[in-house]
């Protein structure tokens, strides 16, 4: 596990909240075109999130998710119209969808 603290963990997630939100032009305190606090903001990120930081955040999601058993699972695009036309009767669109679709990625 990392050694970010909850407190540096809430306040990267609220910056990056609003950079975004910044570039969205929907930071009523920061405006888009506004390059100079725009480029604040990332220094300021930087100095949250080093790359150290966000590295170790990876690490850690990757860990837990493996720890969790998450799946991570594909649609194949081209069968989508197929499946919303052949649905059978009786059968939920999930259940449907889950037997004929869906693939499972290795990592």
């Amino acid at each position: 596990m990392s050694k970010l603290t909850r407190q540096r963990l809430g306040d990267i997630a609220s910056h990056c909240r609003e950079i975004t939100t910044a570039n969205a032009g929907k930071n009523p305190d920061v405006h888009k075109d506004d390059c100079s606090k725009i480029v604040e903001l990332y220094d300021h990120l930087d100095h949250l999130a080093s790359p150290e930081a966000i590295r170790s955040m990876a690490l850690e999601i990757l860990h837990l998710r493996r720890l969790m058993g998450v799946r991570v699972w594909t649609v194949d695009p081209a069968r989508l119209n197929e499946f919303l036309s052949a649905k059978p009767e009786g059968m939920s669109a999930q259940e449907w969808f889950n037997q004929q679709y869906l693939t499972e990625v290795k990592e």
